[in-house]
């Protein structure tokens, strides 16, 4: 953690719990090779990937390395872990993207190199409506109301104890949707 951080209140979302629940999702519908597009070396992104390992060990699968692939920065980077993977190999069973952003990234890389993916899923903070995508998605969402509601119970309790050590509220609240099934592209 940074230094700064740990002066100062946060909301933060269980990133082993969501990356857990979007494994498992995943393993649940049948998909067993499934790759993990990471983000950098901070914790947040390190705890994805054990959220992810831990739903693979609980349904038995083995743990391979070589499907988590972490990007150094965050959509470019994500397009391009993509498109390594899917032209040194075969096309994976499903996606899990760490973020939104990342998930834009990997969305790019898909649809530019006409990659064939059962599924992708993401973890986000939006409700809204998603775009149609030439295979199916899904997403761990978490509620942002909640997220509201908690950073002004940390505000109101700041301006009422100034002097208070910082807190953190870790939200664990989280649910996975299927955001849409796969749309035909039409072939001219």
């Amino acid at each position: 953690q940074d230094p700064v951080e740990k002066r100062l209140d946060q909301v933060t979302i269980d990133s082993v719990g969501y990356a857990e629940a979007a494994t498992t999702y995943l393993l649940s519908r049948g998909h067993r090779e499934i790759v993990l597009i990471n983000g950098p070396s901070f914790q947040a992104y390190q705890n994805v990937a054990q959220g992810y390992l831990r739903a693979l060990s609980k349904a038995g699968e083995p743990h391979r390395e070589d499907l988590i692939v972490p990007c150094p920065e965050a959509t470019a980077s994500a397009a391009d872990a993509a498109l390594t993977i899917a032209l040194e190999r075969r096309a994976p069973d499903a996606l899990f993207a760490a973020d939104e952003r990342l998930f834009q990234g990997v969305v790019l890389s898909l649809l530019k190199n006409g990659v064939d993916i059962a599924e992708v899923i993401r973890m986000t903070n939006n409700a809204d409506v998603d775009l149609a995508y030439p295979f199916p998605t899904a997403k761990v969402l978490v509620d942002s109301s909640l997220i509201a509601e908690a950073a002004l119970s940390l505000l109101k309790r700041r301006f009422e104890k100034r002097d208070r050590a910082p807190e953190t509220i870790c939200l664990c609240d989280f649910d996975v949707l299927q955001t849409n099934t796969a749309f035909e592209v039409a072939s001219s």
